[in-house]
């Protein structure tokens, strides 16, 4: 599913918080030209599963 029309692509931002032996922590912002809790969530867990493929090599 595509959800490039639910926020403004110019405005994503990915920073690394911190690295662990055993994780990373990113925080990951978007800004959303209507707000909307569903395709928030949604959203979020796209970008999670992606960054856990990347992070298996995958």
């Amino acid at each position: 599913m595509s959800y490039s029309a639910s926020f403004t692509p110019e405005s994503f931002s990915l920073k690394t918080i911190e690295i662990k032996k055993d994780y990373v922590q990113f925080k990951v912002q978007l800004l959303m030209p209507l707000a909307d809790k569903e395709t928030e969530r949604l959203i979020r867990r796209a970008l999670n599963i992606e960054i856990m493929a990347v992070a298996e090599g995958g």
